[in-house]
């Protein structure tokens, strides 16, 4: 169904509504575009919020408690807001006049940036000169709806069957939500479709294993109907009380391919009140992929709640085949929930949120048969083609001599999967354009998309590196090798040796130019401010594991003493490692995506994703990449969000078995201390929300009676750290921080405490600052880093782990896969003493993991074509991985590394639990749990 779209794209500077401050929206209609200045006047905001109050509301962003039962307060809210939009200047007020004149119907788009406004009812507009609410008009028709901003086209489901599960979660240990009463309306609602075999529905409860069973099934449309909080849904345990699911994990819990989620549940479309797109609804969109989610921004009755769905599947399914839209059955509900309340808020209170338009049909006419003789005639038209292709691709290639790819054993690898260069093929790959498809680009700040040596992420390298870069990819992108060779030389050799992105584009054109056969595999990674230094690890990590499998084939290395036959690498192919950025914003990994996609369909080399090494931009990049039959695995995403997710798998273990196992460490050594305990969030970070959450979880089980501070903090805000230390310290009494986050944060957090101590408050002294995985990468610390010695983190590798364990009698026969390791990092990196550009010494966590990851990825490689499954090239990735397993196990520098034929996470993967030695300035193993070897395993 045609819609005109309306832009509105509202942005705002700092403060609080109420107090002058100025927000822009501008506004795109068409080929039009309108920009205002507006505020909310504060003498009629305060009198809207003391209207509001007493209907026995908290305040306007916050609607909570009984019916309003004045219609002029809401009429007067909503023309507050409408003024505020199209009233502030007569330009927009002209583009308002000329969008209502229009006959098509109108897709009003917000794409609200500032938190505050957020929980602002936008669907109340009310426009005063037509007398009529935007969300209730006839003519033209307005549907509102809440947008990520990303312009996708309409998405048209057309089906023979609607496929609809519906969810129920009804916690014994929760006051009833009317589960049984809004199932029986919407029985009585879709029974006559249901008959007649166009609809299919499916109820069940809440529970892992009957989510799970229904997971891998086709469902159209899922309808959740439980309670909510904000950012949660309450689901069922097996047993049947309440199990809390963080919004970014829920796209692990529901079916693969739902288009349309329903949320009826408390505060299901509600924003955080300090950070943007933290609902449920808008997490669902951005990391389950589902285009369009239609949730409640406030709470709502049970009545209103039940009439709203009887009005929506009623306009949405019909009794006909007509192409039905959604905003368009959201439109109707909304209007029969008005007729029924007229004075509540009810009616504003479901909202739609849609990445893209949605339109449902449902049911196909039956075909008219087709007549004989066309049948025959595409019979003759089918076997004159086969005779065409035959000619042109088997006799004519016979007549001008074979061409076959080069004779290879071992790998017995296939030609279909790697790319051979000879003099008439120059190879391709790095000489990326727009029109490839493939490419880079600047997008605020950052470069982000693929390069292979035209384009160099990090350029935080120091003046002169930095000139020496932008020299090489300028003349990479002029073809002259000769000066490129030499500038790269020149970085590698002397200027610039830690430099891991120039070394790995350095292999690449080295194995390029030689013409010998290779594979591609794309690391996909964030080069972040906060996060250069671990990014700059994994880079470093996967170079020496390319350099070292490229040598070994050479014969210029010798090989690991290991299971492995003598001819284990014989004939296989070299690897190229291309480099994809999605910079800062995790918004970006779909350009990305979109581009390796692109990518695999101009090159059959690509055998798989080396990424992404952050866990928000791995979940979006896994789920735009859902369509693609690429293997993704991950470094060091941990987040609970990418458990169970299609062709992703990593070689860490999920967030929770770090909590658990920290938790059981803290009850050994540190249950004195355990009484009360805070826990510090970065707002809108998936990682640092999977983390506290599992810390919590972790915390109430195994110390029933702790009390736990949740403290909150902002990217970088060094004032919000100091205030959630001094209310956990001074406010809570807490003797234990777990930090979730990230170094940036940290660093900050052991700064702020070490002041406190330095002025002699005593309260400080003995805190315990427990963190995760992504604290422990020491390179990321400043060199005057202090307060190091408060730090208690797990780590999914450690510099010490291997004597560690030998100093306790744990050693295996293959100890010199990481003395190899070790010596080819130092030669590479020209570091005989492993210190770190910060003066810390040993070898960072994430250098170890892109080490293993990127060997793991070969060796996955190797064991499908061996197995003579290459002539199916990259779709059999998946299956081969899994067989790491038994014999075939995988010992890495960071713990042996094994999957399951279920699940994507690693077996029992080895965490450690660490401090910072200051004298010594590197990291110290205090204990390892897990299966560091296949035959050792240590638990709690």
């Amino acid at each position: 169904m045609a819609y005109t779209n309306v832009d509105i794209r509202i942005t705002s500077a700092r403060g609080f509504i109420g107090r002058q401050d100025r927000y822009i929206a501008t506004i795109v209609y068409g080929r039009q575009r309108e920009r205002t200045q507006f505020s909310f006047p504060a003498e009629e905001w305060r009198a809207l919020e003391t209207d509001f109050r007493e209907q026995g509301l908290r305040s306007i962003s916050d609607m909570r408690g009984p019916v309003i039962n004045d219609s002029n307060v809401v009429r007067r809210f909503g023309r507050v807001l409408f003024q505020a939009l199209f009233d502030s200047n007569r330009a927009v007020a002209r583009l308002y006049e000329s969008i209502v004149a229009q006959e098509e119907e109108v897709r009003l788009r917000l794409y609200i940036e500032d938190s505050r406004l957020l929980n602002l009812p936008w669907e109340m507009l009310f426009d005063p000169r037509h007398n009529a609410y935007l969300a209730l008009r006839r003519s033209p028709k307005f549907s509102i709806v809440r947008w990520n901003g990303r312009k996708q086209p309409d998405f048209e489901l057309s089906v023979p069957k609607l496929r609809i599960l519906i969810v129920t979660s009804q916690p014994r240990n929760m006051v009833d939500v009317a589960v049984e009463r809004e199932l029986e309306n919407i029985r009585l609602v879709l029974s006559p479709l249901v008959r007649d075999g166009r609809v299919e529905m499916c109820v069940i409860e809440a529970k892992p294993g009957e989510l799970g069973r229904v997971r891998n099934g086709t469902w159209h449309i899922l309808h959740f109907i439980g309670h909510g909080e904000r950012g949660e849904l309450i689901m069922l345990d097996e047993n049947g009380y309440a199990r809390r699911v963080e919004a970014e994990a829920i796209p692990s819990e529901l079916p693969l391919e739902v288009r349309l989620v329903i949320l009826n549940s408390c505060y299901g479309g509600k924003q955080h009140q300090v950070f943007a797109f933290t609902s449920t609804a808008n997490r669902l969109m951005l990391y389950g992929g589902v285009p369009a989610v239609l949730a409640m921004l406030h709470r709502i009755p049970n009545e209103s709640a039940i009439v709203f769905a009887r009005a929506f599947y009623t306009a949405l399914i019909g009794q006909n085949e007509e192409v039905r839209s959604l905003e368009s059955a959201v439109v109707q509900a909304r209007s029969e929930l008005y007729g029924n309340a007229r004075e509540s808020v009810h009616w504003a209170t479901p909202v739609l949120y849609m990445s893209r338009g949605l339109d449902v049909k449902i049911g196909h006419k039956k075909p008219s048969p087709t007549p004989l003789w066309l049948v025959v005639l595409l019979i003759v038209l089918v076997l004159l083609s086969i005779s065409f292709i035959f000619a042109r691709y088997y006799l004519i290639d016979m007549q001008a001599g074979p061409t076959a790819p080069p004779v290879v054993t071992g790998c017995n690898v296939d030609s279909s999967l790697y790319t051979r260069t000879t003099e008439q093929q120059t190879p391709s790959l790095g000489t990326f354009t727009p029109d490839s498809g493939v490419y880079t680009r600047t997008v605020k700040n950052s470069v982000i998309g693929i390069s292979n040596g035209g384009t160099f992420f990090d350029m935080q390298r120091g003046k002169e590196a930095n000139e020496l870069l932008s020299r090489a990819a300028s003349e990479y992108q002029k073809g002259n090798d000769a000066a490129y060779d030499a500038y790269l030389r020149d970085i590698i050799d002397s200027v610039d040796p830690t430099n891991a992105e120039a070394q790995i584009y350095y292999e690449n054109y080295r194995i390029l130019k030689s013409g010998k056969p290779y594979i591609t595999v794309v690391l996909g990674t964030s080069f972040t401010k906060s996060n250069m230094g671990g990014t700059r690890d994994v880079l470093q990590g996967a170079v020496t594991a390319q350099k070292n499998h490229n040598a070994l084939l050479e014969g210029a290395l010798n090989a690991l003493p290991s299971r492995l036959p003598d001819n284990h690498f014989q004939g296989c192919p070299s690897v190229v490692v291309l480099i994809a950025n999605s910079g800062d914003d995790e918004n970006n990994t779909q350009l990305v995506a979109d581009q390796i996609k692109t990518l695999a369909r101009l090159h059959q080399s690509v055998v798989g994703v080396l990424g992404w090494t952050l866990s928000a931009h791995a979940i979006n990049a896994r789920s735009y990449l859902a369509d693609s039959n690429l293997l993704m695995l991950s470094p060091t995403a941990s987040s609970k969000g990418l458990t169970n997710t299609p062709r992703f798998y990593r070689i860490v273990p999920e967030d929770d078995r770090q909590a658990h196992l920290m938790v059981q460490y803290l009850a050994k050594r540190h249950s004195n201390s355990m009484k009360r305990v805070a826990i510090f969030r970065q707002l809108r970070d998936n990682y640092s929300s999977s983390l506290g959450n599992v810390f919590r979880e972790n915390l109430e089980d195994v110390f029933p009676e702790v009390k736990i501070y949740n403290g909150q903090y902002f990217q970088g805000d060094a004032q919000s750290i100091e205030q959630a230390l001094r209310q956990a310290v001074e406010g809570e009494g807490v003797k234990v921080i777990c930090f979730a986050g990230y170094v940036g944060e940290a660093s900050l957090l052991l700064n702020a405490l070490q002041k406190h101590i330095d002025a002699n408050d005593q309260r400080y002294r003995d805190i315990l600052i427990v963190g995760g995985d992504a604290i422990s990468i020491l390179a990321n610390y400043p060199a005057n880093q202090r307060g190091l010695d408060h730090l208690l983190v797990t780590s999914f590798a450690t510099s010490d782990e291997w004597e560690w364990l030998a100093s306790r009698g744990i050693q295996q026969a293959n100890e010199r896969a990481v003395l190899q390791f070790r010596e080819t990092y130092k030669r590479y990196f020209q570091n005989d003493q492993l210190q770190l550009a910060n003066g810390f010494y040993g070898i960072d966590c994430d250098v170890m993991l892109g080490y293993d990851a990127l060997n793991v990825l070969l060796e996955t490689y190797r064991l499908m074509v061996a197995e003579g499954n290459g002539t199916c090239g990259r779709c059999l990735m998946s299956d081969a991985l899994v067989k790491l397993q038994g014999d075939r196990i995988w010992q890495g520098v960071s713990g042996q590394i094994s999957f399951q034929a279920s699940g994507n996470n690693p077996v029992n993967k080895a965490v450690a639990i660490a401090t910072v030695d200051v004298k010594k300035k590197q990291i110290k193993t205090e204990e390892v749990y897990g299966c560091f070897f296949p035959t050792v395993c240590r638990n709690p």
